[in-house]
């Protein structure tokens, strides 16, 4: 039983991030990506904090909580993955501009395939954690889960507009149902 529920968890996963970017693609239409950059200091201090500041904070509180060195250390990892398809919701909520959090979710994955290969070298070397994902591997999975199915989702919006709405609403549903899990 419990290794269903495991082999469960695993599929849910997998299925629930590509799901979701192709979603989210749809429903966006396009990247967005001009309006991001006219915005190139705001850019500049998401890249910072993201990609720089975040990891270094918890890098530095895996060194001085020692009695928690786990909790740092998954707190570094999640600090480097790239940041959560459903913040464009939460953006909204809040008064934000949804384009531009779908923009900046699609640099900060394309700039994931740099930055995540680099800082598990930085894990590896600095911490002695043996972090050997490969970069292969790595560059596989966030083109797999994340570019593959967001070109996917933009081509369908552009070239095929009159399917978008069934699309949208079978991979909406399978996104949430696997996200349960």
């Amino acid at each position: 039983m419990n290794q269903t529920i495991l082999t469960i968890l695993g599929l849910s996963a997998i299925e629930a991030v590509p799901t979701s970017m192709l979603v989210l693609s749809l429903k966006a239409g396009r990247s967005f990506l001009r309006e991001l950059f006219i915005h190139k200091s705001l850019l500049i201090k998401y890249m910072i904090v993201m990609f720089i500041l975040l990891p270094a904070l918890a890098l530095a509180f895996y060194f001085i909580d020692t009695e928690h060195y786990r909790i740092w250390l998954a707190v570094l990892i999640i600090s480097i993955s790239p940041p959560s398809i459903g913040m464009t919701k939460d953006v909204t909520k809040l008064g934000g501009n949804p384009n531009i959090c779908t923009a900046w979710l699609i640099t900060a994955i394309l700039f994931s395939f740099v930055v995540i290969p680099m800082n598990l070298l930085i894990i590896q070397k600095i911490m002695g954690v043996n972090v050997d994902l490969g970069i292969d591997d790595v560059t596989f999975k966030l083109f797999i889960m994340f570019v593959l199915p967001m070109m996917t989702g933009f081509t369908i919006s552009k070239y095929i507009p009159g399917i978008k709405p069934a699309v949208i609403r079978i991979f909406d549903l399978i996104s949430k149902t696997a996200s349960l899990y």
